[in-house]
């Protein structure tokens, strides 16, 4: 009799039920640094892979009110199959997902893919969007961060986010993903000067923003070189295979323990 299935079953299942029954949500950013480490510990993590990008769509106008709904759910569609082509991979791995926790495209799409994967998820967000946030259903992990100065802004969280992805897929994306793209990019500076474990970043084309633009940002060549690929990704299986060799995550894929 084969009880491989059976086993695997199981196993599955307690990560599910372990997953979902933990949750902590972090206003003080003082105790960051420790309730990552609980929470790597409890829940076996050893890397975050972060999405950004989303809310550009498809810039066509349309006078047919039908062909543009389509052309928008088109585009849903596209950003959905990607996502869940990269993170139904990463599910043999031992990382956490982090987003920018909202209600809102690449975000959603990401944290709730990540959770039918049966993986960690983390949100970080600005005060500003603490009531569009996803939640503790689909968060593990939910972090608000404070404006060091006057009001809360979309963009006050960038600088922890892009602190706390080890790699970094993007789609698409706008001025807050181009933020955290600039600040990986400006930390990797940091870290090749001392031998740190550089960030790496997927930028996957076809979606219209940052994803299709950083190719021509201005920037040290060498860092480029080192955080992401010189030549153009257009798929979820490709931004995976690249990820996976550049961050060694083979070096981290799961031993299950199942429990009878």
């Amino acid at each position: 009799m084969n009880t491989n299935n059976k086993s695997d079953s199981i196993g599955n299942d307690l990560n599910c039920k372990k997953i979902e029954s933990i949750y902590k949500k972090i206003e003080d950013l003082g105790g960051l640094d420790n309730t990552i480490k609980e929470v790597k510990s409890i829940l076996g993590f050893k890397k975050i892979i972060a999405f950004s990008g989303g809310g550009q769509g498809i810039k066509v106008n349309f006078d047919d009110k039908e062909i543009a709904e389509k052309i928008e759910e088109y585009s849903t569609l596209a950003k959905k199959k990607i996502v869940s082509d990269i993170v139904s991979r990463l599910r043999d791995y031992d990382i956490a997902i982090l987003t920018g926790g909202t209600k809102w495209d690449i975000p959603k799409i990401a944290t709730e893919i990540a959770r039918g994967n049966n993986i960690p998820t983390i949100g970080v967000y600005p005060r500003r969007g603490e009531k569009n946030s996803v939640g503790k259903d689909l968060l593990n992990i939910e972090v608000v961060v404070d404006p060091i100065y006057g009001e809360s802004h979309f963009g006050d969280e960038s600088h922890l986010f892009a602190k706390l992805a080890d790699g970094m897929f993007v789609l698409g994306g706008g001025a807050g993903t181009l933020i955290e793209f600039a600040h990986v990019m400006k930390i990797n500076e940091a870290l090749k000067k001392y031998n740190g474990n550089i960030k790496k970043i997927v930028p996957i084309s076809g979606i219209p923003g940052v994803s299709d633009a950083v190719h021509y940002i201005p920037g040290n060549d060498d860092i480029k070189r080192l955080t992401f690929p010189d030549f153009i990704i257009n798929s979820g299986k490709e931004a995976f295979d690249w990820m996976r060799k550049e961050l060694d995550l083979d070096d981290i894929m799961k031993e299950y323990r199942y429990i009878f």
